[in-house]
């Protein structure tokens, strides 16, 4: 039954992407819960544990493909936060040459590079056309609330210890040849809280305003999802990427944006409030006591650890790093900090901060850009609060989990949002260009790019 219906969803975002291949950004923010799911009730998919990434993969190329077949050049066009993740990756690749272990430093190069092409080079290549972006968000909502009830009423989460429990006697193999009978729960709570922005921040209209009311439900279940695996970090980084981008949303310009805005956050504090007390586990886990402890025995003191350690080396570590995943070496953490900027600055030196620093700004420069052309109309500028706060969500995780290359889809939605603005850019001269050429022909009876005709002269016939 799982096979069968993993395999109906893949057919389904082929067809989808035909019609729309922007429809496979759903398919890529979901993947890793749905994996999970799937993993976690059925025995194939735990013993192949990549067929879902392999297939995600083929969706990416498949989409690009349809891009081109509608003739579209996927690389145009290129933005200058491109550019700096490029200089940034390769300059990690770079660092494999003077890291500390080199050995270490190459394998999870290796390693985790299918992903990181496939979710930050490629994927944000499928945004074309202006209504990309909006295409995108509506499949991930629709796609990300059937995941979030198939993993909230068929999946054993939080069982113990914060894991899903596999529900059959194979444990899940990975791509190391690992066994483990119980997964973490943390991809599930990050696409929750992605599912719950997507669902608030964005405007809907025509056939698209049953999410205006079904929005309500589905941010329920993500709550619910979010608590039920005990995931903090997940809790406060959607609370702190939701508050702030709502009036925002909802506009500004007018009183109506404002007191939309305060509804939405009042109903939002009932919903988030009621949802804790059904699904929260209330044994220590949510305790502010504990959650002070947990961040500074280990986001701390492994920052502080890793920090010294590159302190005391040559100033050429002080510039150019200890190397990609140096952090991994026994005698500096044995595995990675989970603050991704203190990583940064300690594997790929002062040279590696100011690049990362350099495509956040461009990011930044090209969110605002493109908010001034979309503040006018309401769907499209909840379109892009949507993609603003879903990066600064991914920010937030940065300095709570993970690590420079497994933060893929944080590069990725930078991406994507420098690649909606200069799509949007584009659009925009191209309307103003055919303004300008009907005007024209209005009044001289001929297009502004014509030469024009000397007076008196006839045209000349074919």
């Amino acid at each position: 039954m799982v096979f069968a219906i993993v395999v109906l969803v893949f057919v389904a975002f082929a067809l989808a992407i035909v019609w729309r291949p922007a429809c496979v950004l759903a398919f890529a923010i979901c993947v890793y819960p749905f994996e999970q799911w799937a993993q976690a009730n059925s025995s194939f998919f735990a013993v192949n544990s990549s067929a879902l990434n392999f297939g995600l993969g083929i969706l990416t190329l498949f989409a690009l493909a349809c891009c081109m077949l509608r003739g579209n050049n996927p690389l145009y066009p290129m933005t200058h936060a491109m550019w700096a993740w490029l200089a940034l990756y390769v300059f990690a690749a770079c660092s494999i040459i003077w890291s500390v272990d080199r050995d270490t430093s190459y394998f999870l190069f290796k390693y985790h590079a299918p992903y990181v092409i496939t979710f930050v080079a490629l994927l944000p290549l499928v945004i074309q056309e202006p209504h990309d972006a909006r295409t995108g968000l509506l499949a991930t909502l629709f796609f990300g609330t059937v995941v979030m009830l198939m993993l909230m009423w068929d999946t054993n989460i939080h069982a113990w210890g914060r894991t899903i429990q596999v529900d059959h006697g194979v444990g899940v193999l990975d791509r190391v040849g690992g066994s483990r009978a119980r997964l973490s729960p943390l991809a599930v709570a990050e696409m929750a809280g992605e599912i719950a922005l997507i669902a608030i921040l964005m405007n809907f209209v025509g056939l698209n305003r049953f999410w205006q009311i079904a929005r309500w439900l589905v941010v329920f279940v993500a709550f619910a999802l979010i608590y039920r695996s005990g995931s903090r970090g997940q809790l406060i980084a959607t609370l702190g990427a939701m508050l702030p981008f709502i009036a925002l949303s909802r506009g500004t310009n007018r009183v109506s944006g404002w007191i939309v805005a305060a509804f939405s956050i009042v109903f939002l504090s009932i919903i988030a409030a009621v949802s804790f007390i059904g699904f929260a586990d209330m044994r220590g886990r949510w305790d502010l006591d504990r959650m002070s402890t947990t961040i500074h025995s280990t986001r701390w003191t492994y920052s502080i650890e890793l920090l010294t350690y590159w302190s005391e080396s040559s100033p050429f570590a002080w510039l150019f790093g200890l190397g990609t995943s140096a952090s991994y070496d026994t005698r500096i953490l044995g595995h990675y900090c989970h603050v991704v900027v203190v990583e940064v600055l300690a594997e790929f030196g002062v040279i590696g901060l100011m690049i990362m620093m350099l495509f956040v700004a461009f990011v930044l420069r090209d969110g605002y850009r493109v908010y001034k052309l979309t503040k006018d109309s309401n769907v499209e500028r909840g379109v892009v609060v949507t993609m603003l706060s879903l990066f600064f969500f991914q920010v937030i995780l940065s300095f709570k989990e993970r690590s420079f290359l497994t933060h893929t889809f944080t590069f990725g939605c930078g991406l994507m949002i420098c690649r909606y603005a200069a799509v949007m850019q584009r659009w925009q001269k191209r309307a103003r260009a055919q303004s300008m050429n009907a005007w024209y022909a209005r009044q001289y009876g001929q297009t502004w790019n014509q030469p024009p005709q000397p007076s008196g002269a006839k045209p000349i016939s074919a």
